[in-house]
């Protein structure tokens, strides 16, 4: 089985802390885990000091959500970061997994 973690968030760093660093922060985070991760992490036009991370995590099959989600609040919380938005999906064999538990749409079904 395979389990992915989605995530969708922008996150404000209140320091000067340049895009190389921010990013080396997540991905040491996401390996310190023994994680994977797919996407990007890009600043937000306009506004200084706020990047979108947007991608996929590969996690344990055992790796919950929530496990994730605490995990990254954690990260932010040790940063003196704030989130500005912050939205992530279970995935399961390429399906993501409703909030009750069940099986929702393939991740290449149109919205």
């Amino acid at each position: 089985m395979d389990k992915e973690i989605s995530i969708d968030a922008v996150i404000v760093v209140l320091s000067d802390l340049a895009h190389d660093e921010f990013w080396n922060k997540f991905i040491d985070f996401i390996e310190e885990n023994n994680w994977l991760f797919g996407g990007g992490i890009n600043p937000k036009k306009n506004l200084e000091r706020t990047f979108h991370i947007d991608g996929c995590t590969m996690v344990q099959p055992s790796s919950t959500a929530d496990e994730f989600k605490d995990k990254f609040i954690k990260l932010v919380e040790e940063n003196n970061w704030l989130v500005k938005s912050f939205d992530i999906r279970e995935i399961v064999d390429g399906y993501y997994i409703n909030p009750d538990g069940s099986q929702g749409k393939h991740v290449n079904d149109p919205i």
